[in-house]
């Protein structure tokens, strides 16, 4: 499937007003929709003198995250999605709030000097992006503590988090449930 993004400007050159018009064509292979809640997509585009390059995500507030991690110092982009992919939402959410750079230097293209500087900034305006009620802290322990592969950890963080809990024991005990 191809879609079309149509970008018009207007420009002002010596009092006389142009219009210019971008069209570019591209695949969507931006998000793989598995999720039948996601309805939308969250576009971020990221025009450079070189390259368009559009980063795709399924929740607004995974966009939000993505925008303000690119604000920092030394991440860009693609090492802002990659963090946001491999770790998931709430699993780099609760990486911030726990202070663990070592999670966060486990994805490619950060390092650990990056993973704290990550965290100094993120720090004060976290508490914005924390999922409401209890986080995914202690799954992700319990699941690390098992030796969980990341990947899994990342499928299992993504699955109970469309869910509702009444309590953290019923979240923990689902999350483990699906180790299989």
């Amino acid at each position: 499937m191809w879609f079309l993004l149509t970008n018009i400007q207007l420009v002002n050159v010596d009092n006389i007003d142009f219009i210019k018009t971008y069209f570019i064509q591209f695949p969507c292979f931006l998000v793989d929709v598995e999720d039948s809640s996601i309805n939308q997509i969250y576009v971020y585009l990221d025009i450079k003198e070189n390259s368009i390059t559009m980063y795709g995500f399924g929740h607004i507030m995974a966009l939000q995250l993505f925008m303000q991690l690119i604000k920092i110092n030394k991440v860009g982009c693609k090492s802002a999605y990659k963090m946001i992919n491999t770790l998931t939402y709430h699993g780099l959410v609760s990486a911030i709030v726990n202070r663990n750079e070592a999670l966060i230097a486990t994805v490619p293209l950060i390092s650990r000097k990056i993973a704290s500087n990550i965290i100094l900034s993120m720090e004060d305006s976290i508490g914005h992006y924390q999922q409401s009620g209890y986080g995914m802290d202690s799954v992700i322990a319990a699941l690390n503590a098992l030796n969980v592969p990341q990947q899994q950890i990342n499928e299992i963080l993504n699955a109970v988090s469309q869910l509702t809990f009444e309590t953290e024991d019923d979240l923990l005990r689902c999350a483990l449930g699906m180790l299989g």
